[in-house]
C-alpha cells in the first residue's frame, strides 16, 4: 500500500500533546516539554536502533508537526501518560481497567454488589460496621446483593451496546462485546462461598468491603490471572518433552492420545537409562497429564507443526501471514484473469446462438452433438469485485489471453440485452494492471506484445500461489456453488464425490442456453448480491468508484492496433471490398491512380467495423497504417457480428420465389428455341457416325508430340514398305504404324475451291 505523503502547508492537529506527557514513537521513549508553532520539543532517551545497532544519545529535540502527523495516522505514535493522569502515577505492575477480560469484571461485580449491600444496610440501621455484625447478618446481605447486582449488572451491559448512531436497526455492530455472556450473580465464582459457613462468608464481605474503601474498584479484583504462572515443571522436563514432541510429529498427523503415550514410554525410558547409569541420578516425573502434552505442542509453534503435519509447500500456503494483503483504491487498478473448466457437462449443439457461426469456428468449439465439459475465461476487478470478462474458450485456443482482454475493454451491454437481462452490463475500461498465472496462454510472446502495446502491468504469479490473484479464484468457486451445481451434468470432481452418477447420461444443458444462464448470472445476480468485504453489492461499488470520473477506455485505432484482424484484400476502382462492404479512402483512389490492382493489408476491430486501417502488402511492413472509412454510413457503429447477420440473410432464398425465378427461365429458353427452328438457326453437327464435332479432331490433324514420334517408329522413305508377291513381311514392317486420323467422312477436295 502506498505511503499517504502529507504536504507541508496542511494545518495538522496535534492538540492530543501537552507539556509533560511521555509518549513512546516505535520503540523509543521521550517526554514533551515545550510546544512551538512547527512542533514540540521532546527529551529522548537513549534509543538503540534494532537493525543498525546503532545508539542514538538521548537528549531534547524538535519533533516537527508533519512528522508528528504521519506517524500518529501509522499508529507509531502512542501517549503513554500525562501528567495529570491517575493512570500515569500507577506502577507498571498494576492492571490497567482496559486489559480486565469480561470475566473478571463479572467476578468484581458480585464483590462490588456484596459491599454496596453492606453499605445499605449500615445506612438503614440494619447492620453494624464491625465484622461480627457482618457475620450475624450474611444472608441479609446476599439477598439485598442479589437486588443491587442485578442493578449494577444492566448498567454494565449497557456501556457495551452499541453506538445508538453508528449501530442500525439496533443490530450489534461487528466485533462488539454485545456478543458476551451476561453478567450472574455467582458467589462461587467469587470465591466466597467455598464453605457452608456463614459467619466465614460475612468475613469475606467485611474484608471486600475494607478493600473497596482503601482502592475502589480494583481493590475488589481478584488475581486469578497470575494463576498457572509457576506450573511446577521444570524446564529440562519441558525440554525433554519438546524434543520428544519434534520426533514424533510429521505427516502422520498422530493423535494427541498417541502422542500423550508415547511422551510417558521415553519418560520411563529415560529414567531407566539414568537409573543405569547412576543409581542416584535425578529422575524425571515418571508421567505427565495430557493437557501439559498440549501444551508444549502449542509452543512448539504453529507454522513448525505445520511444516512437519503437512509439509513445507502446503504449510506456506494456508498458514503464511497474509499482512496488509491486496490493497486498491479505484476501479480497474488490478484485474485478475485465469481460466476454469467447469464441472458440467454441456451438450454442444448447434443452436439458433450459432447460427452465424463459420464451419470452422464450429468445429473448434466442438459443437458435435456430444457432452462435453468447457472451458471458461474470466476477469474481475479487485476494487469493486464486478466482473468484466466472461467467454467461453475452446479446447486448444492459443490467444485466450487477447479475447479476454477484448471483452475487459468493450461495452458488453448488448450482450446482456441479447440474454435479456434485467441490468445492463457497463462494467468495463482499461486496467492498469494484469494478475494472471503462468499457463501456457499467458507466457507467449503474443501475450506479451498485446500487454505492452496497451500499457499494462503484468504481473505474472508463481503456479502453486493461490493467494497471489485470490479474488477470481473466490469468484469460480461462488459460480461453482451458486450457478453449476443447480443443473444436471456435474462431474463432481473427483470418483468418490461423483459415486454412480454418469454426467454425460445425465446431461440435459445445452452450450446456448448455458451461455444465456452464465451471463444473466453474472449481471442480475452476482452483481447485485452484497458483498461482505465491500459492505455493498459490486454494481454498486462500480458506481461509486466511477461517480466522478468514468474508467478510461481506447480509441477505435487502438483497439484496431491491439485486437484487429488483418487480412489481405485486392483494390479496385471503388475500393476495397471485405465481407461484401465498402471502404474507400483518398489514399486508396491515389493507389488506385498510379499502381491500380495493388494488394492491400487491412486492419479491422470487430467491436467497430466502421473505419480499417490499411497499406500496401507491396510495402513489405514498413509503409505506415492509414484509416480508411466504410463507404455506407449505415455500418459506422456496426460490429462484425451485425455484418455477419446482413451477409446471412443476404444469401437466403425464398423457395418459392426462387421456384417461379427458375420456372420464367425454362419458358425463355423454350421460347428462344422455337424462335430459332423456325428461322433454321440450329447449328448442325460435323459427324453423324460419331455424333461428336470434329473441331477437336481437326484442329489435331497435324499437331506433333514426341509420344507420336515414338509410337510412329523410324522415318521411311516413299513406297519403302511396298514389296511384290507375297513374301513375309519383314521385321521392320512390324514396327508401329504412323498416326493415321480417322476417316470422318469428310470430303476436303473442295475446300480451296
Amino acid at each position: 500500500m502506498p505511503v499517504r505523503i502529507l504536504e507541508e502547508e496542511e494545518d495538522f492537529d496535534i492538540s492530543f500533546l501537552e507539556v509533560g506527557c511521555v509518549i513512546r514513537k516505535g520503540s523509543r521513549k521521550g517526554k514533551v516539554t515545550e510546544l512551538r508553532d512547527n512542533g514540540v520539543v521532546v527529551d529522548w532517551e537513549e534509543w538503540i536502533n534494532p537493525v543498525t545497532a546503532k545508539v542514538k544519545d538521548a537528549g531534547p529535540d524538535l519533533y516537527k508537526n508533519k512528522v508528528i502527523h504521519q506517524d500518529y495516522l501509522y499508529g507509531q505514535l502512542e501517549v503513554i501518560s500525562r501528567p495529570r493522569s491517575f493512570v500515569g502515577s500507577r506502577s507498571i505492575a498494576e492492571v490497567q481497567r482496559d486489559e480486565r477480560d469480561h470475566k473478571e469484571t463479572a467476578r468484581m461485580l458480585v464483590r462490588k454488589a456484596c459491599v454496596l449491600a453492606s453499605e445499605e444496610l449500615i445506612a438503614e440501621g440494619l447492620m453494624g460496621t464491625t465484622r461480627v455484625e457482618h457475620e450475624r447478618n450474611s444472608l441479609q446481605l446476599v439477598h439485598r446483593a442479589r437486588i443491587i447486582h442485578a442493578r449494577i449488572a444492566e448498567a454494565a451491559r449497557a456501556s457495551n451496546r452499541p453506538h445508538p448512531i453508528l449501530s442500525s436497526s439496533g443490530k450489534a455492530l461487528h466485533g462488539s462485546q454485545t456478543g458476551l455472556k451476561p453478567y450472574t450473580f455467582d458467589l462461587k465464582g467469587a470465591n466466597a462461598n467455598r464453605t457452608r459457613d456463614e459467619a466465614k462468608l460475612g468475613a469475606t464481605i467485611y474484608k471486600w468491603a475494607q478493600k473497596h474503601r482503601d482502592k475502589g474498584e480494583e481493590g475488589l479484583y481478584d488475581k486469578y490471572r497470575n494463576c498457572g504462572a509457576n506450573s511446577g515443571h521444570t524446564d529440562e522436563l519441558r525440554d525433554f518433552v519438546t524434543n520428544v514432541l519434534m520426533e514424533l510429529e510429521d505427516q502422520e498427523r498422530q493423535s494427541l492420545a498417541n502422542l500423550h503415550e508415547s511422551v510417558n514410554s521415553a519418560l520411563l525410558v529415560e529414567n531407566f537409562d539414568r537409573l543405569a547409569k547412576d543409581t542416584n541420578a535425578g529422575l524425571l516425573p515418571p508421567r505427565v497429564s495430557k493437557e501439559f502434552v498440549q501444551t508444549q505442542r502449542v509452543l512448539m509453534g504453529y507454522v513448525n507443526r505445520g511444516i512437519r503435519n503437512r509439509g513445507y509447500d502446503a504449510a506456506y500456503r494456508d498458514m503464511h501471514a497474509g499482512g496488509l494483503g491486496i490493497v486498491t483504491s479505484r476501479a480497474l487498478e488490478r484485474v485478475e484473469i485465469d481460466e476454469y473448466t467447469i464441472d458440467l457437462q454441456l451438450l454442444m449443439k448447434i443452436s439458433g446462438a450459432f447460427d452465424y457461426l463459420s464451419p470452422t469456428e464450429a468445429k473448434a468449439m466442438g459443437l458435435d452433438g456430444t457432452a462435453q465439459r468447457v472451458k471458461i475465461s474470466a476477469a474481475i476487478d479487485v476494487h469493486t469485485r464486478c466482473l468484466l470478462a466472461l467467454l467461453i474458450v475452446p479446447e486448444g485456443t492459443t490467444n485466450s489471453l487477447a479475447l479476454t482482454l477484448e471483452m475487459i475493454y468493450s461495452d458488453k451491454s448488448d450482450i446482456s440485452d441479447a440474454m435479456e437481462c434485467t441490468y445492463k452490463w457497463l462494467e468495463y475500461g482499461a486496467p492498469e494492471l494484469i494478475a494472471v498465472d503462468r499457463g501456457g496462454a499467458y507466457v507467449t510472446d503474443p501475450a506479451y506484445h498485446i500487454l505492452n502495446s496497451l500499457g499494462i502491468t503484468n504481473m505474472g504469479v508463481p503456479a502453486g500461489k493461490p493467494w497471489l490473484k485470490p479474488f477470481i479464484e473466490r469468484v469460480f468457486r461462488t459460480m461453482h456453488e451458486k450457478l453449476l451445481a443447480r443443473f444436471s451434468g456435474r462431474t463432481f470432481g473427483d470418483v468418490v464425490k461423483r459415486g454412480e452418477n454418469d454426467p454425460q447420461e445425465r446431461a440435459t444443458l445445452e452450450l446456448s442456453e448455458f451461455l444465456k444462464w452464465m451471463v444473466r448470472w453474472a449481471v442480475d445476480d452476482y452483481h447485485n448480491d452484497r458483498h461482505n468485504a465491500l459492505g455493498t453489492t459490486p454494481r454498486e461499488a462500480w458506481q461509486e468508484a466511477t461517480r466522478y470520473k468514468r474508467p478510461r477506455t481506447l480509441s477505435n485505432k487502438e483497439m484496431r492496433q491491439a485486437f484487429g484482424e488483418v487480412v489481405q484484400r485486392r483494390l479496385g476502382p471503388s475500393g476495397l471490398v471485405i465481407d461484401n462492404i465498402k471502404y474507400q479512402s483518398d489514399k486508396l483512389i491515389d493507389i488506385w491512380r498510379t499502381e491500380g490492382h495493388q494488394l492491400i493489408e487491412t486492419r479491422r476491430w470487430s467491436g467497430n467495423i466502421g473505419t480499417i486501417d490499411i497499406r500496401k502488402v507491396s510495402d513489405n511492413g514498413r509503409g505506415k497504417w492509414e484509416t480508411a472509412v466504410v463507404c455506407d454510413p449505415y455500418w459506422l457503429e456496426k460490429t462484425a457480428f451485425d455484418v455477419r447477420v446482413w451477409n446471412a440473410k443476404r444469401r437466403e432464398i425464398n423457395p418459392e420465389a426462387e421456384q417461379t425465378r427458375l420456372l420464367e427461365i425454362w419458358k425463355r429458353d423454350q421460347r428462344s428455341k422455337d424462335l430459332k427452328a423456325q428461322s433454321k438457326l440450329f447449328a448442325v453437327p460435323r459427324s453423324k457416325t460419331t455424333g461428336k464435332e470434329m473441331t477437336d479432331e481437326h484442329f489435331d490433324t497435324h499437331t506433333d508430340t514426341a509420344e507420336r514420334r515414338y509410337l510412329a517408329g523410324e522415318r521411311r522413305e516413299f513406297l519403302e514398305d511396298v514389296v511384290e508377291g507375297d513374301t513375309a513381311p519383314t521385321p521392320s514392317q512390324t514396327s508401329p504404324q504412323p498416326y493415321t486420323p480417322p476417316d470422318t467422312g469428310f470430303d476436303d477436295d473442295g475446300v480451296l475451291e
